[in-house]
């Protein structure tokens, strides 16, 4: 009987560690995402690109390669970890093995690849922008758009997970 009970008691401390570490994961991924720019354009660190530099001219710049290469490489590992994990056969042993931790194990090897991810990005500042926004009135307007739509993806994300079963997608309920 003080086994089952030991037992639990470890199995409901590796749930609430899980639940921590992929709510924080979460959290940082928000800050990334979202407030990365911002934090950016405010501490006046290196501009995040350059106007005047031709596509064809930065991709023979081996900063802007690598910095290519690193981003896909941590993208395609994310891709792989998410695909992997998901395929059947790979389910079901992960099953066979964990059992009721089948779950929280998805959720932490999610949560540890988006920490890597997050934490090895390199920003490509040598490349030309994507798009600049320099004239009146898009110089209002465009920020005041994108801020808009930006706030309303989150606040989508965030009512999907209400309606979602949130105590399973972080790896508690089993």
């Amino acid at each position: 009987m003080a086994s089952v009970t030991a037992r639990n008691w470890a199995l409901c401390a590796v749930s609430v560690l899980n639940v921590l570490f992929v709510f924080i994961s979460g959290a940082d991924f928000i800050r990334f995402v979202s407030f990365r720019p911002i934090y950016h354009n405010i501490t006046g660190e290196t501009t995040l690109c350059q106007d005047s530099i031709p596509w064809s001219v930065a991709l023979k710049n081996s900063s802007v390669l690598w910095s290519l290469v690193v981003d896909l490489s941590l993208l395609a590992l994310f891709t792989a970890q998410h695909s992997l994990l998901a395929w059947f056969p790979v389910k079901q042993a992960l099953q066979s093995m964990l059992g009721a931790l089948n779950r929280t194990a998805y959720c932490f090897t999610t949560a540890l690849v988006l920490q890597i991810l997050m934490r090895y990005w390199q920003p490509v500042t040598g490349a030309p922008c994507l798009w600049s926004v320099r004239h009146a009135p898009w110089s209002i307007w465009f920020p005041l758009l994108c801020f808009a739509l930006h706030f309303l993806c989150w606040a989508i994300i965030c009512s999907i997970l209400v309606i979602f079963d949130y105590p399973e997608l972080l790896g508690i309920k089993q």
